[in-house]
């Protein structure tokens, strides 16, 4: 650490806060001797009793450590345990639901989190709101009690707590958007590029020579399902075909979030309908896996030949098709998107990440089941 000159009138807290970011910086390793209050008064021109205050306070905050008639050394640095607060709507589908299709999404995400956060010595205190605005709004409430050291949110309620949202921003704890993210919020997020997804898997299915592509999606304005039909409806531009996007129904919820009528349960009706009202070979990118379990239940009722229809969804659907069926699935890497947001987080307590947000959109696999 280079000498310098201080007015006299400098307090040991300015002192003490000097030597603690010569300790951080690295000018001193664990077990070397600070130097004596002698050296120090000369070195920072102030009194002994300023220097004594100082390096009592540092000794306080486990930073040094004296031993009788040897000095004052550096203490080993002790580990940084963190409490990061995750929010997830759920982690797995109500026990009503009949398919196993996407229940593995949000299991995976929160084990990437929990390894990557586990690596980097910091505790997870997870939050599931449901998908209900008002547990979401308390969740929020009780983590800004809890004055976590960070917090992953999966937000569900579009402007409803917009206002909570921000109070997280404003109290300065490092906030980071997952799955989803706010369009023109300076908050950083790591998601998906469900764009780039949705258009490629778009693409092949049209490059199978299928007149039609129709993309099924749940209403809403999540930006997930937004940039999916963005990435959709640029691929039936520039493979000449005619965009059709269809929803299913609204969600109704119980007092519990779970849904009253699940989403495969909807997709099959909106599949009942489609299959009697449009012509094949059709080709359909279902927005989520759960989706496109309706739709294959529907096909099968109506014994739609397999090579006048293909597939395509986001996630997992755990559907064994026939070899004779063309499917596409569109896997997210929630392993990075797991690993970069907590990465983040670090930063931001750090201090040491670029000042504008990050956006992070994370390249998503395209798995076929044939050629």
């Amino acid at each position: 650490m280079d000498d310098c000159s201080f007015d006299k009138t400098l307090k040991s807290d300015r002192l003490r806060e000097i030597l603690r970011q010569s300790i951080a910086g690295g000018n001193y390793r664990a077990g070397d001797r600070l130097p004596s209050e002698t050296e120090l008064v000369a070195r920072y021109k102030v009194s002994r009793s300023t220097v004594r205050e100082a390096i009592t306070a540092l000794a306080q905050d486990g930073l040094l450590y004296r031993v009788q008639g040897k000095g004052t050394f550096i203490a080993e640095a002790k580990p940084e345990h963190r409490t990061f607060a995750v929010m997830m709507p759920f982690l797995f589908f109500s026990d009503s639901t009949p398919f196993g299709a996407g229940t593995d999404v949000f299991p995976r995400l929160m084990q990437s989190i929990e390894g990557e956060a586990r690596r980097v010595r910091a505790n997870i205190l997870l939050y599931l709101n449901n998908r209900l605005p008002a547990l979401e709004r308390e969740n929020i409430e009780n983590l800004l009690e809890r004055r976590v050291d960070g917090v992953l949110l999966n937000f569900v309620s579009a402007a409803q707590n917009l206002d909570a949202v921000e109070r997280i921003r404003a109290s300065g704890i490092p906030l980071v958007l997952i799955d989803h993210f706010l369009p023109h919020a300076p908050l950083d997020f790591v998601v998906t590029d469900n764009a780039l997804g949705a258009y490629r898997a778009s693409c092949m299915l049209a490059a199978q020579g299928f007149p039609r592509v129709v993309h099924i999606t749940c209403p809403g304005d999540q930006s997930a399902l937004r940039d999916r039909r963005t990435g959709y409806e640029r691929a039936m531009r520039e493979m000449g075909l005619s965009s059709q996007v269809l929803f299913v129904e609204e969600r109704q919820l119980d007092e519990a979030g779970n849904d009253k009528i699940s989403e495969e349960e909807r997709a099959y009706r909106l599949a009942q309908t489609l299959l009697a009202t449009t012509e094949q070979p059709l080709a359909i990118f279902a927005a989520e896996a759960p989706i496109l379990a309706g739709l294959w239940q529907a096909v099968q009722e109506n014994g739609l030949p397999h090579d006048r229809i293909a597939f395509a969804c986001f996630d997992e659907p755990f559907i064994e098709f026939p070899k004779s069926v063309f499917s596409l699935k569109v896997i997210q890497s929630f392993a990075e998107i797991g690993q970069r947001s907590i990465k983040i987080l670090q930063e931001r307590i750090a201090k040491t990440g670029p000042a504008e947000p990050y956006q992070i959109y994370v390249e998503p696999e395209i798995i076929t089941s044939k050629v």
